[in-house]
């Protein structure tokens, strides 16, 4: 494979500014038909030995470009527009369409400045886009190790009471769902057993597990907010601790949705009444 060399083949020249002011004066669909026919047409009057002028038959651009002849007329017409070309339709004698005549014109002084100033502008857009970009990457990436900070962060959470006493709450409160501050309270009491289950596992089996949040804060509200027998949190806290120090977790893992499921919460019905048997209460 040998690199190419202008000077060992036969070559067409496109004015750099004139492909450029083509990309830039039409829209997405039509710049590529544009680009093709400039190139056809460049292609044409090189093959005719000339620098500007070219006869073109309608067909001949048709089958080189692989566009339709209305088309092909006007993007002729708009070409005229933007004073790339000049073209004239011939007729025949015998009152017919004949060849078409482009001469192909270099760009104006004037559009080619605007041109330029037009490059600088889109350059500086597209600097100013990466910018903008790298600076939300930037705010992502600090994001995503901030939330990775505080999973492998574990510290012991606040009491039930706590809590309430910093909302200015009591226990019965968790169940009146009517206004914001009781809506706050309850997310708080939710995202306090979360935690209370990270820091009692670390402190249990000494591992900080992964949490599927969006699936406990479900569990959580089916069990705290059900219509028959609602769980207290402390209940929940008890649940938790049974289950970190039992065979099903040493099977299953540490797992919320796991703990709380139907199957655990029998399990830690059945042991308390063993337990309540055996001590007589």
């Amino acid at each position: 494979m040998n690199k190419r060399k202008f000077r060992n083949k036969p070559f067409c020249w496109q004015e750099k500014e004139i492909i450029r002011y083509i990309q830039q004066n039409f829209r997405d669909k039509s710049k590529s038909p544009a680009l093709a026919l400039y190139l056809v047409l460049t292609l044409k009057a090189s093959d005719q030995n000339s620098e500007a002028k070219t006869k073109n038959k309608l067909i001949y651009l048709a089958k080189a470009t692989g566009l339709r002849f209305d088309r092909i007329k006007n993007l002729l017409r708009r070409f005229r527009q933007l004073s790339i070309i000049d073209s004239k339709q011939e007729i025949t004698k015998a009152g017919r369409f004949g060849d078409t005549i482009v001469v192909l014109f270099t760009l104006p002084a004037s559009e080619s400045k605007n041109l330029e100033n037009a490059q600088n502008d889109e350059s500086k857009n597209i600097e100013a886009t990466e910018c903008k970009k790298s600076k939300v990457k930037s705010k992502k990436k600090q994001k995503t190790e901030c939330r990775k900070s505080k999973r492998t962060e574990c510290k012991k959470p606040l009491s039930i009471s706590e809590t309430a006493l910093r909302f200015g709450k009591t226990n019965e409160d968790i169940y009146i769902n009517e206004d914001i501050s009781s809506k706050k309270y309850m997310n708080q009491i939710i995202s306090n057993l979360i935690s209370y289950f990270r820091y009692r596992t670390k402190e249990v089996r000494g591992n900080i597990p992964e949490v599927a949040y969006d699936r406990a804060n479900n569990r959580l509200k089916q069990l705290l907010f059900r219509e028959e027998n609602p769980y207290t949190p402390e209940q929940i806290e008890q649940i938790f601790d049974w289950y970190l120090k039992s065979e099903k977790c040493n099977k299953f893992g540490a797992e919320i949705t796991i703990a709380l499921s139907a199957h655990s919460l029998n399990l830690f019905q059945e042991e308390n009444k063993k337990k309540a048997w055996q001590y007589g209460e």
